[in-house]
């Protein structure tokens, strides 16, 4: 039983992880990015609870109190997505800012912290292109359809953390979310008596949360 258990520990979060990546941000919001920061972003899921005197974690704002300085973290982010298909191998480059982020180091004695910023939450870039034909009397029509979507979600917060006893800290912080998708569809023929079509979809969502931390 304990290694079927720890079977499904290791297999489960990798399949549930499989499904992000901007080849999968055509539904949906997109990938799911909780924390920024090299420190927790290969920490994954253990960056609830990974202490640092030099990052300002966005996953649990009880860990501000272990940060002794006042601190400010932002950065820009490049990705590239390889696609292989059996006409070839195109690359998808885009990059986006990291987030802008502050935190006060205001009694380091007692652990009282306040931080303030912004970070993307979720991001969304796909470019997919497909052959199409129609058949007609006269002629067989062929072209292409294509299909780009970008934007995503970013997240603004203000918190305040301090320690409620020499060992344990605590921290607050209210978030709120704010994002544009869109989502551009065009369909084009070869011929010069056509012309394409093009569908563009525009989604404005937003939202607030209150996150707790203890640690």
């Amino acid at each position: 039983m304990r290694y079927l258990l720890l079977t499904f520990a290791v297999v489960l979060p990798t399949l549930l992880r499989a499904q992000g990546g901007s080849n999968y941000s055509t539904i949906g919001i997109g990938d799911f990015r909780p924390a920024i920061g090299a420190l927790y972003d290969g920490a994954s899921s253990y960056g609830i609870a990974l202490p640092s005197t030099y990052t300002i974690s966005t996953v649990n704002p009880a860990l501000w109190t272990f940060v002794q300085t006042t601190r400010l973290q932002g950065g820009y982010r490049f990705h590239q997505q390889l696609i292989t298909a059996g006409v070839g191998r195109r690359a998808q480059n885009n990059g986006k800012v990291e987030g802008l982020i502050t935190l006060f180091a205001i009694d380091t004695a007692q652990g009282w912290s306040l931080s303030w910023g912004f970070y993307p939450l979720t991001s969304v870039n796909a470019a997919i292109a497909v052959p199409v034909a129609v058949p007609l009397p006269e002629e067989h029509l062929k072209g292409n359809y294509r299909f780009l979507t970008t934007g995503g979600i970013s997240t603004m917060h203000l918190g305040l953390a301090t320690r409620l006893t020499p060992s344990i800290g605590a921290g607050v912080a209210i978030r709120y979310h704010f994002g544009l998708f869109q989502t551009e569809r065009t369909t084009t023929f070869q011929d010069s008596w056509t012309a394409p079509d093009t569908l563009t979809v525009t989604d404005w969502i937003s939202g607030a949360n209150l996150l707790l931390g203890i640690w």
